[in-house]
């Protein structure tokens, strides 16, 4: 698992009609839009998406982890894109949804295994707030939803099988799924 996600974007970019449609992309960079250290962000008004090998509270330990940060701030970016009209908590299911399909995806194309899909959860997991006040869900509804993502693509009827429409269900529905297509990015039908 080496850029999965960069490599989508390359080879988007060489599409000129999306090429605007692009973030971009800072791993440990600064921007003069975004210069704070984060473990993950999205920044719409500059289209960016940066992340950080830590925060000084957070270390990844393993390129998965920055991986799935990358997929769940890609969520963000496309949803925002799409005209996404939801409460920031829904944003963040929405964002961990989309990082479960593009996890799903890699299990499905061996770019990934088991045990690197289960770290990725993990740190799902880790990120979670438990507060009534943070924007960021649960950890049980963050996990129940980067593994609903996950499954609809890679184990469609496995146990897991049924998160998806309790937990992504509308995901198809409030993202445009042809300008996600139009991206250069597939997506599970």
């Amino acid at each position: 698992l080496s850029g999965t996600l960069a490599r989508i974007q390359f080879v988007a970019a060489r599409n000129p009609s999306v090429r605007s449609l692009l973030p971009t992309v800072l791993i440990n960079g600064k921007s003069d839009c975004v210069n704070t250290p984060t473990i993950g962000l999205y920044e719409p008004k500059c289209q960016t998406i940066k992340v950080d090998y830590s925060d000084g509270q957070i270390f990844y330990e393993h390129p998965v982890e920055v991986e799935v940060s990358l997929a769940h701030e890609w969520g963000h970016h496309i949803a925002m894109n799409s005209g996404l009209n939801a409460s920031q908590t829904e944003q963040e299911i929405v964002a961990d949804c989309f990082a479960g399909v593009v996890f799903g995806y890699y299990l499905n194309n061996k770019l990934i295994t088991s045990e690197e899909a289960l770290q990725a959860f993990q740190m799902m997991a880790q990120v979670s707030n438990n507060s009534a006040t943070d924007i960021h869900p649960n950890e049980q509804n963050r996990t129940s939803a980067f593994l609903g993502g996950m499954s609809q693509v890679a184990d469609p009827q496995g146990e897991y099988a049924s998160l998806y429409g309790k937990t992504c269900g509308s995901l198809e529905q409030v993202l445009d799924s042809e300008k996600v297509r139009s991206m250069g990015l597939s997506w599970p039908t």
